[in-house]
């Protein structure tokens, strides 16, 4: 074990809630270190983690079968990696060019569809309603 995972175990295991939050911030965390984090109790040292970008797709996976506030929720769903069948729920203008390429990138999409799906999401405008993620995919095929 490397001494940076060390100190991000000891962060997350910590009774300071900066250091849970500090550790919560970090890039590339140890999937050991987001559980330990998404089942903290302070909800500021969940949001943080959810939030974090690097939090792979399987994590994320994970973290929805926990007992997360709606607001957490949306979170999961909203995340760049957020497990596919989520992501395609939302609507589309809730994503950004990150989350649309990573979900192209982990669906096998192709360049021509990503690149057709983004254009479409440049144009939207944020609101109520409109096409989902997975409409998008279909109609940019």
């Amino acid at each position: 074990m490397s001494d940076r995972e060390s100190t991000l175990r000891a962060w997350a295991a910590s009774s300071n809630l900066e250091d849970r939050l500090r550790a919560a911030d970090e890039e590339s965390l140890p999937a050991d270190v987001v559980r330990t984090l998404l089942l903290d109790p302070d909800e500021q040292v969940v949001g943080s983690v959810l939030f974090n970008y690097t939090i792979p797709r399987e994590l994320l996976a994970e973290a929805r079968k926990l007992p997360l506030s709606p607001e957490q929720m949306d979170q999961v769903a909203e995340h760049q990696n957020a497990p596919f069948d989520l992501a395609e729920k939302q609507p589309l203008w809730k994503h950004t060019y990150v989350s649309i390429t990573s979900y192209c990138e982990g669906k096998g999409l192709g360049e021509a569809v990503r690149d057709r799906i983004a254009h479409a999401w440049a144009e939207l405008e944020p609101g109520p309603g409109g096409l989902t993620l997975a409409e998008a995919v279909d109609a940019a095929r």
